[in-house]
């Protein structure tokens, strides 16, 4: 009796090692489940925050972009009323632009320090080249004078060749099309007809006054 309680009493202890065991094994494999989901959230997230940081990143740069054209385009509108006024000064007492040059300009000081470029050149807002010479407004050579502006953004480009510079703008042209004076299609262009005109990344438009 007492050698069966005995093995009774064994076989018990490996029941509830047995047990241990199972519930151990039951215990760290739903640990490691709990961890992997636990692991395969944080991933997510991760991957979420990225994307989040991503979208954020391109927005803030469309937004600089976008308030940085609109900028030098309002500059340019100021750069363009400071050239016609400082050649209209020069010439008030002459008959014609005959003479003029970049380089007047420039060692007369009668243009901001910020649209100067080396000894004789001129720059623009967008950082391209401006030429400024006499030209035939209508009157005979030199009657006028000729502003060029290069490397103007197709966005700002489009607001310039509408921009409505009064009664002394003779032309404006920008790529092959012109609008004139006293014709069918006089200066400034209309919005539609701005936009095609500058179709490509980058434009020249060339304003003449009279």
């Amino acid at each position: 009796m007492e050698f069966s309680n005995k093995i009774f009493g064994v076989r018990r202890r490996t029941m509830d090692v047995k047990e241990m065991l199972k519930d151990s094994r039951e215990l760290g494999y739903r640990g490691m489940v709990a961890k992997r989901r636990r692991r395969g959230f944080s991933l997510l997230e991760l991957a979420m925050v990225l994307a989040l940081g991503v979208l954020i990143a391109v927005g803030v740069m469309m937004f600089y972009t976008q308030a940085n054209t609109s900028r030098n385009t309002q500059n340019a509108v100021i750069e363009i009323g400071a050239i016609q006024q400082a050649v209209r000064s020069l010439y008030g007492g002459q008959s014609t632009y005959t003479g003029l040059t970049n380089t007047i300009l420039v060692n007369t000081k009668a243009l901001p320090g910020r649209m100067v470029s080396g000894t004789a050149g001129l720059r623009n807002s967008f950082s391209g080249a401006i030429t400024v010479v006499p030209a035939n407004s209508g009157g005979g050579t030199a009657s006028g004078f000729s502003v060029s502006f290069a490397a103007v953004p197709q966005d700002a480009c489009t607001k310039l060749a509408a921009q409505d510079f009064g009664r002394g703008v003779y032309s404006v042209t920008v790529g092959s099309t012109t609008r004139t004076a006293g014709s069918g299609t006089p200066p400034p262009f209309d919005p539609a007809s701005a936009a095609t005109a500058c179709a490509a990344a980058t434009n020249t438009i060339v304003w003449i006054f009279s």
